[in-house]
């Protein structure tokens, strides 16, 4: 399982995130079960994530670190539990500690793993914010090509924004609820969609928008 080597130096932008973007094809592994399995999406191991951290930025604890700053229990529409999480990521930047970064996290309670998936979750949220694997999560990587045409990815990322403002609003509770409230209804994953089936989601993310600003109003 390789991950890019780094020297520990200050952290410079885009640097990070070409760097990290674009895992090995050895630590995508395919979901399984539901619309995203059906969809052919692949998820990174874990632990490749905290090797990249460890490499760049030293042994956590001293290199980075993170907190877990909050956990709560939800239920989706269709009454389902879910264990949601809240960390907050640091890194060693030079000789300081970076601003926190957020990442919320969420996992379905099934068993006592539910908050020890949640905190993953969590941490994959905060670390993508870096650049790492980003390729995988904008639909470009899925172990074998790039397959995302830059008309695509323009509008893939208006409907991301879109989700995580409506998250932000209340109006969707996280990537679960997203999930269950919307993507069920098209049987895919965002990246996997074509461009009509993608324009399909924005119009009704963009409705989801209006309400949430109604009430808010």
């Amino acid at each position: 399982m390789a991950a890019p080597k780094s020297k520990k130096t200050k952290v410079n932008g885009m640097d990070m995130w070409d760097q990290w973007s674009t895992p090995p094809k050895e630590v995508l592994k395919p979901i399984s079960g539901g619309p995203l399995g059906a969809a052919g999406l692949s998820q990174i191991d874990p632990m490749w994530r905290y090797q990249v951290m460890t490499e760049r930025f030293g042994p956590i604890g001293t290199g980075w670190k993170y907190e877990i700053e909050d956990v709560w229990q939800t239920q989706t529409d269709r009454g389902k539990g879910v264990i949601n999480v809240r960390i907050l990521l640091s890194y060693k930047d030079g000789a300081n500690w970076s601003e926190p970064i957020p990442g919320v996290g969420a996992s379905p309670l099934r068993d006592d793993e539910a908050v020890k998936g949640a905190v993953t979750d969590a941490l994959s949220v905060a670390m993508k914010m870096l650049g790492i694997g980003a390729s995988v999560y904008l639909g470009h990587w899925d172990g074998s090509k790039y397959n995302l045409p830059m008309e695509k990815r323009d509008v893939l990322q208006q409907v991301e924004g879109m989700r995580d403002r409506l998250i932000a609003l209340g109006h969707i509770k996280n990537e679960v609820d997203f999930n269950d409230r919307v993507m069920t209804k098209f049987g895919q994953n965002l990246g996997r969609m074509g461009l009509d089936s993608l324009l399909s989601v924005k119009a009704v993310l963009n409705q989801m928008i209006k309400e949430a600003n109604a009430k808010a109003n």
